[in-house]
């Protein structure tokens, strides 16, 4: 009796589990839904593809777990065929579940790992960009230092963080 109630206790937690999952993923499907256009295209496919995956997933436990508490009905003694068949395809619908979970796991763990790495790429050509900037900066600076004052007085004062630490020497 003790495997009866666990098994029941069991199933109810993996369909109720199923059933909010369908709910939040029908929410997210329909934000994706909404705002795709919005999205670049390669994050809307990524997002729709995952939702998608969480779907067929949730779907075979939600089996799997219908079929654990009709299983529970099934008695080894009087229809031992029939038992073994109704539980091997439970165990193969919750087998299917969690591969299409490792899967999921996965495809998201190398979607934000490409992320990841574009961004790390757009940062490093963005600093390449702003120290070009700044050297072109410092050129120009260093190209007005150099020429005399148009009203003979002191040289212009230098630009940057520099300024401070350095003393004015008047030529």
């Amino acid at each position: 009796m003790d495997t009866k109630i666990t098994g029941i206790a069991l199933a109810c937690v993996l369909l109720l589990f199923s059933v909010w999952q369908f709910r939040v993923l029908g929410r997210r499907a329909a934000v994706i839904l909404f705002k795709r256009d919005r999205m670049a295209p390669e994050l809307a496919k990524f997002l729709i593809d995952q939702t998608s995956r969480r779907f067929k997933m949730n779907l075979l436990f939600a089996v799997a777990a219908i079929g654990m508490l009709l299983g529970l009905g099934v008695s080894p003694r009087e229809h031992p065929k029939l038992f073994l068949a109704f539980w091997g395809l439970v165990l193969i619908a919750l087998g299917a579940g969690i591969i299409l979970a490792v899967i999921d796991f996965v495809a998201v763990r190398l979607h934000y790992k490409l992320e990841q790495s574009i961004n790390q790429a757009e940062k490093i050509s963005i600093q390449y960009a702003l120290d070009r900037l700044r050297d072109q900066a410092v050129g120009k600076a260093s190209e007005t230092d150099k020429q005399p004052p148009s009203g003979g007085g002191e040289p212009p004062l230098k630009q940057g963080a520099d300024q401070a630490d350095e003393p004015q020497q008047n030529d």
